[in-house]
């Protein structure tokens, strides 16, 4: 690995085995700062001349005596932006391991105060940008999702994640931030339109508006508090893209999704300027239906463009929903609030 001046480079590691039917997140807890006395995913600076993956490998047994073979290892996605590591520039490698039934002591050691296997559904804040990692390697644990990873076949899911039991789906994408009424009246009155469909909420990238600073908030914390408020429904919850560094447009990911049939749902906002995303015409030619929710445009306007898309897209089904009493509720307003 070549160094660049005033650019550091680590390399981390996401390891996680199934414990009976619960999914554990091997984790340590940060000996020195930034940090101190924080979860951390183990992983550590790389050598000069060393890849990426060795020193991976090192880091993790080093930290936490656990020994692995690099060809079980998953690469996600660099991390590179520049105010991600308060020490400064830091460039990440990160890697995913999966463990199925194995034993897997393990013991802290090296700059770690402690070592431990923690559930996925009782970890707490983790330092750095470690929950967006860990968000983006649980993405391919989803069987119907382009980012799964056929190495872990077999894995499990927990229900409060995942309920996806049909072969056609719906999805439902944007920021969520915050959460509202709203939301949730457009997933129950698809849920009530669709059929044989499950419902996939999608969280997607966002830079964190009003003034909140994207690299003090554990993504993973707000992806695990967002599948508790919809617990007790039938919507599963992809994690995949929660805290990526990226913009990710729907074209780039929802025509490769593994479904028998798809749809998408949205509001009319963006159902009126559809025609400005990326290759529109290839992201609806991808799908059977779209559902629209009135919002806050005169449904003339939404049936002008209803019928404007029908002559482009000659086999798209376009469902509007009825109207409802949170449909001008706004995450962007809320959160200035």
């Amino acid at each position: 690995m070549r160094k660049r001046i005033g650019i550091s480079y680590t390399a981390d590691n996401i390891v996680v085995r199934n414990n009976g039917n619960e999914l554990e997140l091997l984790v340590v807890k940060r000996k020195y700062p930034p940090f101190q006395g924080e979860w951390a995913l183990p992983g550590g600076f790389i050598d000069p001349g060393e890849e990426p993956l060795t020193a991976s490998l090192r880091e993790l047994e080093e930290e936490t005596a656990l020994i692995l073979a690099g060809d079980r290892a998953i690469s996600l996605s660099v991390r590179e932006k520049e105010d991600r590591d308060p020490r400064g520039r830091v460039i990440t490698y990160p890697f995913l391991f999966w463990l199925k039934n194995e034993e897997s002591s393990v013991v802290a050691g090296d700059d770690a105060a402690q070592a431990e296997w923690i559930p996925l559904l009782k970890l707490g804040r983790l330092a750095f940008d470690h929950g967006a990692i860990l968000c983006e390697a649980l993405g391919m644990f989803w069987p119907n999702m382009a980012s799964y990873e056929s190495r872990l076949e077999g894995s499990t899911l927990p229900d409060l994640f995942y309920k996806k039991r049909e072969q056609s789906s719906v999805y439902f994408g944007g920021s969520f931030n915050p959460w509202h009424a709203g939301h949730g009246e457009c997933l129950d009155q698809c849920l009530e339109a669709q059929g044989e469909y499950d419902i996939i909420i999608v969280p997607d990238f966002n830079p964190w508006k009003s003034g909140t600073v994207e690299g003090e908030r554990c993504f993973f914390q707000s992806y695990l508090k967002l599948a508790k408020i919809v617990k007790e429904c039938p919507y599963s919850i992809f994690s995949g893209f929660w805290g990526a560094e990226k913009p990710n447009p729907t074209i780039s990911w929802l025509p490769n999704t593994y479904d028998k049939s798809k749809a998408l749902l949205i509001g009319d906002d963006n159902f009126l300027k559809i025609d400005q995303w990326k290759d529109f015409e290839k992201l609806l030619s991808s799908i059977q239906t779209l559902y629209v929710v009135p919002r806050e445009h005169p449904l003339d306007r939404i049936k002008e463009m209803q019928s404007w898309l029908s002559t482009i897209c000659l086999e798209l089904q376009i469902e509007i929903l009825e109207e409802h009493r949170y449909q001008h509720l706004s995450s962007t307003e809320l959160r200035g609030h």
